[in-house]
């Protein structure tokens, strides 16, 4: 975050009080149209110890309008850090993992998966995506939607691939033995099935996007259909490489490369361990 960015935040805080409530000053700021007012609201509500249950209602309403924000700013063509300043998106993230640990605690609530789901599912190959897996039952619904949305226009295609990848990771976590199992057979079934039809879609970043998903599942069945995309998948790019003449196959150099850590992943798990 610029200075400039931090110097106006802790002069708000500063105005706004350190009191650990919703009080009036910070419910005008929760309601500023500047994100930085907003942002200042954050940090005094979440500095509660234990948070009141106003201060967690105050900040799953304030992560559905911040996702609403940037999902807007995306469609109007700067997207959040170009309207916001490069300063925002840390503050949405740690907004977002303050309203994961609400989730955590309250998972029945709700509000707290629309204002995480609602608009977007987030990037499926990370921390949250992975976080997401641990909790399928809730974010199936909106995961499933997501993947199945046939829009092309970017915002949606967006969501989709990302999607497909945090279905994985539920599928993933569904697996391990010891985990707590959310979905029924029949729901992990359905979950898999969805993934793995997307290796056949016409779009280029949905066939990417299931391989990516395919390495998380890391399932011995489906090596073969990996190693096929491997050798055939039909996207070219003819000006690849440093020299810029080269023809590449990217999709079926992905589809290689996640065939060979998968390999390499149940390899490691057959292993005899080794006594010392």
């Amino acid at each position: 975050m610029k200075a400039s960015v931090k110097a106006k935040m802790i002069a708000l805080l500063t105005a706004a009080g350190v009191a650990a409530q919703a009080t009036p000053d910070v419910r005008a700021l929760l309601a500023s149209e500047d994100p930085t007012k907003r942002e200042a609201a954050f940090h005094q509500l979440a500095s509660q110890n234990p948070l009141t249950q106003e201060a967690r209602t105050a900040l799953v309403d304030l992560l559905a309008r911040e996702n609403a924000a940037v999902k807007a700013a995306f469609l109007a063509g700067p997207g959040a850090s170009g309207t916001y300043g490069e300063g925002y998106g840390e503050y949405v993230g740690w907004l977002t993992e303050a309203v994961m640990k609400i989730a955590d605690a309250e998972p029945d609530r709700t509000d707290v998966w629309n204002a995480l789901l609602a608009t977007s599912p987030g990037p499926g190959d990370s921390a949250y995506g992975r976080w997401l897996g641990t909790h399928g039952d809730k974010a199936l619904p909106y995961l499933l939607r997501y993947a199945a949305d046939q829009r092309t226009d970017d915002w949606d295609r967006m969501n989709r691939l990302d999607a497909l990848k945090s279905l994985a990771q539920i599928a993933a976590y569904e697996r391990r033995p010891e985990a707590a199992h959310d979905l029924s057979a029949a729901d992990l079934q359905i979950v898999e099935s969805l993934v793995r039809h997307g290796l056949g879609d016409a779009d280029i970043g949905v066939r990417q996007a299931t391989v990516v998903a395919l390495e998380i599942i890391g399932d011995p069945q489906d090596l073969p259909a990996l190693d096929e995309v491997a050798a055939t998948d039909g996207y070219v790019v003819r000006n690849g490489g440093q020299s810029g003449t080269e023809i590449r196959f990217p999709i079926r150099e992905y589809a290689r490369g996640a065939a060979e850590r998968v390999r390499a992943k149940l390899a490691a798990k057959t292993a005899p361990v080794k006594v010392p």
